[in-house]
């Protein structure tokens, strides 16, 4: 019947859409993953006293920011 075949056109839609964002998810956790890992990367440079001179200008322009935001 009509209404049989919308049901099963809007079942078809809906699992594309699940899967679609189950791919979202999936490229979201690993970039996350990847941010982490180099976050780690650098924070444990610096507990070793090397620090990145671009990680370094870039947390300097973190605390400008943080102290002009602050006042």
């Amino acid at each position: 019947s009509n209404t049989n075949k919308r049901h099963l056109q809007q079942i078809d839609a809906l699992q594309a859409q699940i899967k679609s964002l189950q791919q979202q998810l999936a490229d979201a956790e690993r970039q996350h993953r990847d941010v982490v890992s180099i976050y780690r990367t650098h924070l444990l440079s610096a507990a070793q006293g090397h620090m990145d001179a671009d990680v370094q200008a870039a947390l300097l322009q973190i605390i400008r920011m943080r102290q002009e935001f602050l006042c």
